[in-house]
């Protein structure tokens, strides 16, 4: 017990750890990005992948265990728990390391000062990013799927866990389903997001203020409107542009024309 309590311990650790590395990165979102934090997160990761992977085939594999569960029922619950949850934890970790790969692959761009320079023309987004960023999303759902099947088998009340850790979980594991469902809408955006982001050539798109104080068939009175231009990721310059220039002026395009 001891041994299995402390193995599972220390790849919780390394779990914590990752967030102890991202502390205060939420006021810099490019901190997300930053390669040695990124490298730091792929070791824990992999040191919890490790300690998890141990803990399930002690609990699979171990024939003292294998008798506990034979011959006093009592513990089943306990030891299908921690199974269940010893699962969880590679499925986590399965897919940090996805994610950080995925984000050493793209950092390189994303904390360029080509980011903000307004006159650079070297593509933001190109294909092969938009092919990565799909391959990890399709990657994680199965993993996220599956975490939602060992749920099931995983009662948290028997894991040896303290009150606040056992309400961390229960918190976590309720925005499963949004999780989920949200990347499954990122994957079905992700098939048209080559052209809404001008990667297989440039586009423009005309944009339209609306007053719903004064409806239209469009849904509301356009006082401006402007275009904007997307060319591989990058958004060009945007201005809005007074409608009464066109539609109301004497020398307008439209004067005169129902």
């Amino acid at each position: 017990y001891n041994v299995l309590r402390n193995q599972a311990h220390d790849a919780v650790q390394h779990l914590l750890n990752v967030k102890t590395i991202f502390t205060g990165v939420k006021t810099h979102p490019t901190g997300f990005l930053d390669s040695d934090k990124l490298h730091r997160t792929q070791k824990e990761l992999a040191a919890a992948h490790t300690d998890f992977q141990q803990v399930q085939n002690m609990l699979s594999h171990n024939a003292t265990i294998s008798a506990i569960t034979t011959f006093l029922p009592q513990y089943r619950t306990q030891v299908t728990s921690a199974r269940a949850a010893s699962q969880v934890g590679l499925d986590v970790t399965d897919i940090g390391q996805e994610l950080t790969s995925t984000a050493l692959v793209l950092a390189p761009t994303f904390r360029s000062p080509l980011l903000m320079d307004p006159n650079a023309h070297t593509p933001l987004v190109t294909q092969s990013m938009l092919n990565l960023i799909t391959a990890t999303v399709n990657n994680m759902l199965p993993r996220l799927a599956d975490i939602s099947t060992q749920t099931h088998s995983m009662s948290i009340n028997a894991l040896p866990i303290s009150a606040q850790q056992r309400s961390q979980v229960v918190q976590l594991l309720s925005i499963l389903p949004t999780m989920q469902t949200d990347l499954m809408q990122v994957q079905n955006l992700l098939g048209v997001a080559n052209w809404i982001l001008g990667v297989d050539g440039p586009r423009t798109f005309l944009v339209q203020t609306m007053d719903r104080a004064e409806l239209r068939p469009t849904g509301g009175f356009t006082g401006q409107y402007g275009e904007l231009h997307i060319d591989g990721g990058r958004v060009g310059p945007f201005t809005l542009r007074d409608i009464s220039l066109v539609e109301y002026t004497n020398n307008s395009p439209t004067s005169g024309q129902l």
